[in-house]
């Protein structure tokens, strides 16, 4: 229905041939824009990965004493300190190498403001991202 007003604002009647208004066709148009921005902020929006079990026992051999409770907290923390000066990247973004080389710099920023991060909070953030990162 919706799309049939907006490609073609006339309808066959009983009466005859008849034009919907343009205050109709508008608005309709209006209801599209709104759909398709929802749609872009939805499909850019990063995309936490919720660890499981298996994520942990795939690093088991990298960081011995890595529990899933660590590696929620690393995500908490992950995304309340780093998304406060700048939108979070997803986690699959960069590969261990990657998020070994930006994490402490940022770390350094971000400690230059306030709230600061502490060393083992910075160590939680980088095993959460090492962890769930692109895989090599």
């Amino acid at each position: 229905m919706l799309w049939s007003v907006v490609c073609r604002p006339w309808r066959y009647t009983s009466k005859g041939l008849i034009f919907l208004s343009w205050v109709k066709i508008y608005e309709m148009k209006k209801i599209f824009l709104l759909l398709g921005l929802i749609g872009l902020m939805v499909a850019c929006s990063p995309k936490f990965i919720t660890p499981t079990q298996l994520d942990v026992d795939r690093v088991q051999e990298k960081f011995p004493d890595y529990t899933l409770a660590n590696l929620n907290l690393g995500m908490n923390l992950y995304q309340s300190k780093c998304a406060t000066c700048h939108a979070a990247k997803s986690p699959r973004s960069l590969n261990e190498a990657g998020w070994r080389e930006i994490v402490p710099k940022m770390v350094m920023k971000a400690n230059k403001k306030q709230p600061r991060i502490s060393p083992e909070e910075h160590d939680l953030i980088l095993k959460y991202l090492i962890t769930m990162g692109k895989q090599e």
